[in-house]
């Protein structure tokens, strides 16, 4: 004889041990890519950077996760912004600039006008080569998250 409500309650414990598997999965790789982005974000010199040396590094947060009945969402990413625009400046999203590259151009007078290691320079605009912190993370980070996947779902489903 089956034991229809021993089995549907049973289902149902499944259920939620996947489903707290798959929100803890979700914490596990957030923090695992903010790790990664930490170690692989460029580091400025005293003298050499609008912001404090670390200061994008240390500006890498997780939020999340987020969601419900299986379905959850992270975001890793940098917070820090230009520590000096300068009077007049414009703010910009600098972990983004370190990321992907671009240019930065004057806004308020005619050319950028910076020190570096000591010396004055004056330019029309300077352009950064992305450093692609936040991708390597992804990338390099992955296989610690696939054992993470393994070893939580494997404790869901077996209840180890």
């Amino acid at each position: 004889m089956i034991n229809v409500d021993g089995t549907i309650a049973g289902l149902e414990l499944l259920a939620k041990r996947v489903t707290d598997a798959t929100e803890a999965i979700a914490a596990d790789a957030a923090h695992v890519f903010q790790e990664r982005a930490m170690e692989f974000a460029p580091v400025g010199m005293a003298g050499n950077s609008t912001n404090a040396a670390g200061d994008l590094a240390r500006s890498i947060h997780v939020e999340g996760p987020y969601g419900s009945g299986g379905g959850y969402v992270a975001r890793v990413g940098p917070t820090v912004t230009t520590a000096n625009p300068g009077p007049g400046g414009v703010t910009y999203n600098y972990g983004r600039l370190r990321e992907f590259g671009g240019t930065i151009v004057p806004h308020v007078s005619a050319a950028l006008v910076f020190t570096k290691m000591g010396q004055t320079y004056t330019r029309a605009s300077v352009t950064q080569v992305g450093s692609h912190y936040l991708l390597r993370a992804r990338l390099e980070g992955m296989s610690a998250v696939e054992g993470r996947i393994q070893v939580r779902l494997t404790w869901a489903v077996g209840g180890a």
